[in-house]
């Protein structure tokens, strides 16, 4: 017995299975406008406060001491939650009133 006849059969047996297995995508919703993206992610952005801060800080501290994240990692965090909440309430990067979530 030949193996090539046997090999192409199961070539194409897997090509027929796996077009199978793949299911056409389906629009789920109607396309939404880039404006109203554009408001909610800014309307979003906006909304950062200072109990969002002390709730990342607190997660990035369970973090470090649990092991997943190292030292840096946690500096890291600690540094974006409080640009965060510096961009939020208007303050430039270099403003003389330092605003901290802790």
């Amino acid at each position: 017995m030949r193996p090539y006849p046997v090999l192409i059969s199961l070539a194409a047996s897997a090509f027929a299975t796996a077009a199978l297995a793949q299911s056409p995508a389906k629009p789920s919703e109607p396309a939404k406008s880039s404006g109203s993206s554009a408001s909610q992610s800014a309307a979003g952005k906006a909304s950062y406060g200072t109990d969002d801060c002390r709730k990342d800080l607190e997660n990035a501290r369970d973090a470090k001491q649990a092991g997943h994240i190292t030292e840096k990692e946690y500096a890291e965090q600690k540094k974006m939650a409080q640009t965060k909440l510096k961009r939020d309430s208007g303050q430039a990067a270099s403003a003389a009133q330092n605003v901290e979530c802790k």
